[in-house]
């Protein structure tokens, strides 16, 4: 699903849930989000560093050159 669409359920579940005075639900639906922002911003970093870590030269010995 579309991160913006994934952002703007989670808000309206936040409003819908703190209308009705949920605040269990609020608080779950506060803690899936964060959830998600954490591990979408870890898989962005893991993509980032693996590529960072294919393209970087490597001595005989296996490692990293300052040399290009």
């Amino acid at each position: 699903m579309d991160l913006m669409i994934q952002e703007k359920m989670m808000s309206k579940g936040m409003v819908d849930a703190l209308s009705a005075a949920d605040l269990v639900k609020a608080g779950e639906v506060f803690k899936d989000a964060m959830v998600q922002k954490v591990g979408d911003t870890l898989e962005k970093k893991r993509i980032e560093l693996s590529k960072h870590i294919v393209s970087s030269p490597t001595t005989e010995a296996g490692t990293e050159t300052d040399e290009v």
